[in-house]
């Protein structure tokens, strides 16, 4: 009994650290995103705005709808360039997903 307890905490105490780590990880992600956001500009900002707007997809639709608009302003000035063709597609796509969760159909379409 003593044995299956001890395992148990085991499990426990490991699922723990590795929750805690991931969620660290994903806080300091998102730190250096902002970072990234504040001190880059053209493509890499947009880059930036993009991972933020997928990373907080789901639990901040309200800052990833912002995220995703600036990232379309970003990119839609500039042109010839296959990497802003790219990121200009996943900005659209966020922003069609975040329209389309909140039931405005017209606007995802767009």
């Amino acid at each position: 009994m003593i044995k299956r307890a001890l395992y148990i905490l085991c499990f426990f105490q490991l699922f723990l650290h590795e929750f805690t780590g991931l969620y660290s990880q994903n806080f300091q992600k998102r730190d250096s995103l902002f970072k990234a956001v504040a001190t880059t500009s053209g493509i890499e900002k947009a880059k930036a705005l993009n991972q933020l707007t997928e990373m907080l997809l789901r639990n901040s639709p309200d800052s990833s709808l912002q995220f995703a608009s600036q990232s379309i302003v970003i990119l839609q000035k500039i042109k010839n360039n296959t990497d802003a063709k790219k990121e200009l597609a996943r900005a659209l796509t966020f922003r069609s997903i975040l329209y389309s969760d909140k039931a405005d159909y017209e606007v995802a379409l767009k």
